[in-house]
């Protein structure tokens, strides 16, 4: 079942939104509906869930931050 929403939107955002919609053959409204949906699901991973352990840390000796950020992280 669909529900109306009344939102408040600046007008060059609606326009940009429209053109963005309408260039991927769609209407604004399944657009936000499909970012709605996008952001409030919780089946998938975390950006930082996504992210963890996939980045290496340069080292930097002699650097008092990184030497603080290497011990409080257990780098």
């Amino acid at each position: 079942m669909k529900t109306k929403l009344t939102l408040s939107v600046d007008e060059d955002v609606v326009k940009r939104s429209k053109q963005y919609a309408a260039r991927r053959g769609s209407s604004l409204s399944q657009f936000v509906e499909d970012l709605l949906d996008e952001n409030t699901r919780d089946d998938g991973p975390t950006f930082a869930e996504k992210w963890r352990g996939k980045l290496a840390v340069r080292e930097r000796p002699g650097d008092p931050r990184y030497e603080y950020l290497k011990r409080k992280y257990d780098l």
